[in-house]
């Protein structure tokens, strides 16, 4: 399952091509399909429609979108420049382009806005723009000027942010102002316990902490904040799941065990502790070992630059090292180093260091879990690792950006204490506990997390969708796969 934040679209191939909208067949495809959204338009209550059309965007490369309303309100949204393309009766159809709100326009608006109890926040990822507010989830972009436009994930409307001068964002009626990112309280104990996955494989409950509260995301991306009852169960929000009252289930010893909603128990998924992961292995390791000791990794391809190889012990004292591979401490449960020895390519150490500084002025350092790797060992936890599980590892026939001098992998610690921080998960686990946007665990575990990858990413690097604690240096594909052994 992947938490990407998605907003939920009606995607509808109408035959639309942007350019012959004009003919009788299209007005009657239009007409129809628009008497179809209006009456589910009706039965939700809600004021307009989003649609997207699948061979207009493949021909424009523009997320186009449809909006449906009654009228001519078109449920409130500014159609500066859209072209009518078709009306039937009281509903017309207008069309207008959406774009990517851009990075320069992520980074600035990026941060936690507050009004009145309620919050969202704007997260850059890229060049897009996340809108994650305390209830549901949506993707934005960008519709004209300082307004921007995001899908409600509940289905109910379709809101339209708007920037203020003052830098508030105002949706409807109501300013928010941005909030100062400080560093968040641990979870209530009464909470901690709670906090986890809940299902089966294809379908799962996450219940998060944000603020104090106990949190839940739904179907993989719609966020809730259920009431806490007298009796200590919950009631989720109206037309959420009918108002249901939610219940978590213990053992004699007290554990929690299940969560009861929607009149299914759903079990509670038990994950080892931090550092405790194992894969289970294809084969026996040395039986891997053999069978590849004639293997060589892919040819370097032409104009690469020649690699510069640097010892991150000689960079920072503030940088700390807990180089797994070289104990039997990490997913294979065995030395695969014949030397703890982390390095980088000078370029990527430059970086690192841009990386340690900034976070060194917030009360962190970073402490690297791996750096440089050998193709071999890229092999050998291919070779080892299960089908199911092979996002984790690299694909040797390509070779690893570890495999290029070119990744690290690390996490932060408390300057004060030297203690590492406590993140959503520990490092190499191989489930979606270990995805960046993950949205469970804890309030500050997410905050950890956040404020690595904020780091990481102004000094060059991007994070690895599946990993939280890996970062591939941007120039990565200008430098060859190497084997070269540690020593």
């Amino acid at each position: 399952m992947k938490f990407a934040r998605a907003a939920m679209t009606l995607l509808v191939a109408a035959g639309l091509d942007g350019q012959s909208v004009q003919t009788e067949a299209h007005r009657t495809v239009c007409a129809q399909l628009l008497r179809e959204v209006d009456l589910l338009r009706i039965a939700i209550g809600a004021p307009a429609i989003l649609l997207a059309t699948v061979d207009l965007q493949e021909a424009t490369g523009i997320e186009w979108r449809f909006a449906a309303g009654v009228g001519g309100t078109h449920g409130g949204l500014p159609m500066d420049g859209a072209a009518a393309i078709v009306r039937a009766g009281s509903v017309s159809m207008v069309v207008t382009a959406l774009a990517v709100v851009g990075r320069t326009m992520a980074l600035r608006l990026a941060g936690r806005y507050e009004a009145n109890g309620r919050w969202f926040e704007l997260i850059p990822r890229g060049a897009d723009l996340v809108f994650d507010p305390c209830i549901g989830s949506a993707t934005v972009q960008h519709l004209v000027g300082e307004q921007l436009v995001s899908m409600d994930a509940l289905g109910k409307t379709d809101r339209v942010l708007s920037v203020l001068p003052t830098g508030a964002v105002q949706i409807g009626a109501v300013a928010f102002s941005r909030a100062p990112d400080n560093r968040p309280l641990p979870p209530p104990a009464l909470l901690a316990p709670l906090l986890g996955e809940y299902g089966w494989p294809h379908a799962q409950i996450v219940v998060y902490e944000v603020r104090g509260q106990l949190g839940l995301v739904l179907d993989g991306k719609v966020r809730e904040l259920p009431k806490v009852n007298p009796d200590g169960s919950f009631t989720l929000s109206p037309g959420l799941r009918g108002s249901e009252v939610m219940r978590f289930v213990r053992d004699a010893k007290g554990l929690v065990t299940a969560l009861e909603l929607d009149w299914v128990c759903w079990p509670k998924i038990v994950h080892p502790a931090d550092g405790a992961f194992r894969i289970p292995l294809r084969q026996p390791l040395a039986a891997i070992r053999a069978a590849m000791a004639a293997a060589t990794p892919p040819k370097a391809e032409a104009l690469m630059r020649t690699p510069s190889l640097v010892d991150l012990r000689s960079l920072s004292p503030a940088l700390l090292f807990d180089l797994r591979y070289a104990t039997n401490d990490n997913f294979l449960g065995e030395r695969v180093y014949d030397a703890a020895v982390p390095m980088l390519q000078r370029e990527a150490a430059v970086a690192l260091q841009q990386a340690q500084q900034e976070l060194r002025a917030q009360g962190f350092g970073l402490c690297v879990f791996d750096a440089y790797r050998p193709w071999s060992i890229t092999k050998l936890f291919f070779e080892a690792t299960p089908d199911n599980m092979r996002q984790f590892v690299a694909d040797p026939a390509t070779g690893s950006r570890h495999n290029r001098g070119c990744a690290v992998d690390l996490t932060l610690y408390d300057l004060t204490t030297s203690e590492l921080v406590s993140m959503p998960c520990g490092f190499d686990e191989f489930t979606t506990r270990a995805y960046p946007d993950w949205p469970g665990g804890n309030e500050l575990q997410r905050w950890h997390r956040d404020l690595l990858r904020s780091a990481m990413e102004r000094a060059g690097f991007a994070v690895y969708e599946y990993e939280w604690w890996h970062y591939d240096f941007g120039d990565w594909r200008q430098y060859p796969v190497q084997n070269q052994p540690l020593r």
